[in-house]
């Protein structure tokens, strides 16, 4: 049952895919045309066009991957009851704090 546990964590990896597809969805495609038209290089385009455009979701992402490592360490820290199940980061903290 543990193990189970543990898993539900890596279920929320397929936001992070979503959030940056929504986000690459929301410029338009003219919007890239006319950067091509004006002699954009393709950092460019990424550099001065997609990243102002993207600042809240990439600041949303980030946020909400610190919570999830957070989580890495914290949910097996809760969910596990014996020091032989522990994985590695839970299992170094033991060791170090004692």
């Amino acid at each position: 049952m543990p193990a189970v546990a543990l898993a539900t964590v890596w279920w929320t990896l397929g936001f992070n895919f979503v959030i940056l597809l929504s986000a690459r969805q929301g410029v338009p495609e003219r919007l890239y045309e006319a950067a091509r038209l004006e002699g954009f290089s393709t950092f460019q385009i990424y550099s001065q066009l997609m990243l102002p455009h993207m600042k809240s979701p990439l600041t949303a992402l980030a946020l909400y991957t610190f919570v999830t490592s957070w989580n890495q360490f914290l949910w097996p820290l809760i969910v596990l009851q014996t020091e032989g199940s522990y994985t590695l980061p839970i299992g170094l903290v033991t060791l170090s704090s004692n």
